[in-house]
């Protein structure tokens, strides 16, 4: 089944811990005839109960110096989303500077060379060379921190989470680089690094290829390659250490296995594991990696998971674009988020059609209303005035009728759905492991203790995915609702449009009416604007409802009175807030005037339920 690249992602990322904490017991032994004896006492020897590292010794189950250093790198990545060059430097030198689990009296950077040797192995992690580099170069106020002359592969058993973050992305090697550098200033090392980052986002975008060997040296051989380094020619030749972890990767039969394998081999057990690790957990995450067996979810459910997906993301889009369209100045419409943001009314401006009209009245007065060109500024002014406020009511009206039922779906049904799911994800992960404690059972006591833990998981797994599942499958509801606010929308358009235009069509024949020493420009003075043929009866049937305080009697009489009425529903409508109340189409409740409420508001009510409702929404009834 071919995965998903974070899927990939995150294997190499745990394919490279996991390998690294298994190999650390067995670390840098490197008399091969003790070697043999632990191997002969354990087959298996991944994650031996007893250190037999003759240098340092740490629990079963602790990283070693390459996996504490990936583990910062991930954190940093983590907390700063992306790299963040001074900030890795900060986490590293915390993490193994003074004060640290790693500073104790051999590992002092500072150690007099001639002083007796210490007593080995030693109780706790070991500070390698490089790691005492930095710290010296730190201390020292250095801007270039890493050792310039360690260069062994220290920088690929860090690989995983940094190429995990940006594989795909162009400037994933000038990253790497950048990382590498914090620790290893060498140019050996960082060329070594960079073809083993190829090869790990290789298998990260593509999962397993048998081809993988000949792509990355081809990249390498490109005359135009990304980030190309003095050394990569050299790196076609694979050097010692990255041969073997690279052997390790090419030649695995299966995760375990190949973790086994390179252990076998003695020295630094940790390095190649890592990088194995890494490579093996992108491509096999689930397939391979401990053989876990995975349960698929029905081609239904996965439909209409999909489905969703889709429609958030158009969702977003259209939404998006809409602001942009109703409000095309981003710093308004950060302004009007900020407002929304704090719950607070948008302060009232005069739009771009408004500012003119005012400027063209006044300009039209100063030249004098008597005059042919003042009356005609002052006309022109007024219809530009009209324009603005046209304007406003589109924008408020797509804003209730299409921009905030969106954004509900968004911010509600969306985010419902989400959790849901990842429920759903839990509880698949934990049938999983029930099944897997099952097939490893052995004693009869612990199969029947298996197969109940088993029947509950599914049991649980099983109502998940019907909850989930009733969600996914109101997604068509959401459509048709949708498309209902589409059809508002639509609706306030061409309302919009054709008062716009059934506005400058009067404002056509007033100009007309002067001498035709004024006429317009582009076309003859005997040519009146009266022949364009204007379908006014069309535009006049389109044009919106005037303002509910000229239009509606009834509206008008309920403000003025602290009564109450009755009122139908015409739309869906999702409260916004808590102050607000819900609405289903075709309901009727009780609404009210409240003094000092928006005029576009009523308070609503049903039974006991009590909040604003939008006037749009309702039609009073007598």
């Amino acid at each position: 089944m071919a995965l998903a690249l974070a899927d990939r992602a995150i294997g190499a990322i745990i394919g490279s811990a996991v390998a690294d904490a298994a190999a650390q017991p067995l670390h840098w032994v490197y008399d091969l005839q003790k070697l043999s004896v632990l191997l002969s006492q354990s087959p298996e020897p991944e994650f031996r109960p007893e250190s037999a590292n003759p240098f340092y010794r740490r629990s079963t189950g602790q990283q070693s110096c390459y996996g504490d250093q990936a583990f910062v790198l991930l954190e940093s990545l983590s907390e700063c989303g992306g790299l963040n060059v001074e900030d890795l430097k900060q986490r590293t030198y915390k993490f193994f500077g003074a004060g640290s689990e790693y500073d104790t009296p051999v590992n002092d950077p500072y150690r007099d060379k001639g002083a007796p040797r210490p007593q080995l192995p030693i109780e706790g992690p070991w500070r390698q060379a490089s790691l005492k580099s930095f710290i010296k170069n730190v201390d020292a106020g250095k801007a270039e921190t890493g050792c310039e002359t360690d260069n062994q592969i220290d920088g690929v058993a860090k690989l995983a989470p940094i190429i995990a973050c940006y594989a795909g992305k162009p400037e994933m090697l000038e990253r790497v680089e950048e990382a590498i550098r914090v620790t290893q200033n060498n140019d050996i090392c960082v060329a070594v690094t960079l073809a083993a980052a190829r090869f790990l986002e290789h298998f990260i975008l593509n999962g397993p290829d048998p081809k993988a060997l000949d792509a990355v040296l081809e990249q390498l051989n490109d005359p135009i390659r990304k980030n190309p380094q003095e050394l990569d020619k050299a790196i076609i030749g694979l050097p010692g250490a990255f041969q073997a972890a690279l052997h390790g990767v090419l030649t695995a039969s299966g995760y375990e296995q190949a973790i086994r394998d390179t252990m076998s081999c003695g020295g630094c057990t940790c390095s190649r594991s890592s990088f194995i690790g890494a490579c093996i957990g992108a491509q096999f995450t689930e397939e391979k990696f401990g053989q876990a067996e995975k349960t698929e979810l029905d081609a239904h459910l996965e439909t209409l998971l999909s489905r969703v997906e889709s429609t958030k993301h158009w969702t977003e889009k259209i939404m998006k674009q809409t602001e942009v369209l109703l409000q095309p100045n981003p710093n308004v419409r950060m302004e009007e988020f900020l407002y929304e943001m704090l719950d607070k009314k948008v302060p009232t401006r005069a739009n771009n059609h408004e500012l003119l009209g005012e400027s063209m009245i006044d300009s039209g007065h100063e030249f004098g209303p008597g005059t042919a060109y003042g009356s005609a500024l002052i006309k022109c002014g007024e219809t530009e005035k009209l324009l603005g406020s046209a304007e406003k009511e589109f924008i408020q009206s797509s804003a209730i009728n299409f921009l905030t039922p969106f954004r509900n779906f968004i911010e509600g049904d969306f985010k419902t759905i989400s959790k849901e799911r990842k429920l759903l994800q839990n509880k698949r992960l934990d049938l999983d492991a029930a099944k897997n404690r099952l097939k490893k059972a052995r004693v009869a006591d612990a199969r029947s203790a298996a197969e109940t833990e088993l029947r509950i998981a599914q049991s649980e797994f099983d109502r998940q995915a019907e909850i989930t599942r009733l969600l996914l499958e109101g997604i068509s509801s959401t459509h048709a609702h949708h498309l209902r606010c589409l059809n508002d929308f639509v609706d306030a358009q061409a309302s919009y449009y054709a008062q716009c235009y059934q506005y400058m069509v009067n404002l056509q024949k007033q100009l007309g009416s002067f001498p035709s020493t004024f006429s317009n420009n582009n076309q003859p003075a005997s040519t009146s604007s009266a022949s364009i043929s204007v379908p006014t009866a069309q535009a006049a049937a389109s044009l919106p409802a005037p303002p509910p305080s000229q239009a509606s009697p009834a509206l008008n009489e309920l403000r003025s009175t602290s009564g109450t009425r009755k009122a139908r529903v015409l739309y869906d409508y999702d409260a916004a807030s808590s102050s607000e109340l819900s609405l289903l189409a075709d309901e009727v409740i009780t609404v009210s005037s409240v003094p000092g409420m928006d005029s576009d508001w009523l308070m609503g009510q049903r039974g006991n339920q009590k909040g604003k409702v939008p006037i749009t929404y309702l039609e009073l009834l007598n």
